[in-house]
């Protein structure tokens, strides 16, 4: 029996409220903010990134990930690192 996605609010360390997504499968219930390490599945919602996109990523050797196993690992550094490398620059205006 399979169930669609269910929001889940709860309280943040910080006291503000979160939304955090619950999938039927065997995935955790939210996704832990304290763990180094996730899968591309948990990166995307993070960071906004497509999955396909992240795996495409990795498989170009553009990001850094950790092999585990069959799953690829990839930690919020790696994905600050290739937006500062692939990021596009505002042109400053010359001084009049």
């Amino acid at each position: 029996m399979k169930r669609d996605a269910v929001r889940l609010h709860r309280k943040k360390s910080d006291g503000k409220e979160g939304i955090f997504m619950k999938k039927s499968n065997n995935a955790s219930p939210y996704i832990r903010e304290d763990t180094l390490l996730k899968t591309v599945e948990q990166m995307s919602r993070i960071s906004g990134i497509g999955e396909n996109k992240l795996r495409q990523l990795i498989e170009d050797r553009q990001i850094e990930y950790v092999e585990n196993g069959n799953r690829k690992l990839l930690v919020e550094a790696a994905i600050w690192d290739w937006y500062e490398r692939n990021k596009i620059r505002v042109k400053k205006e010359a001084e009049v």
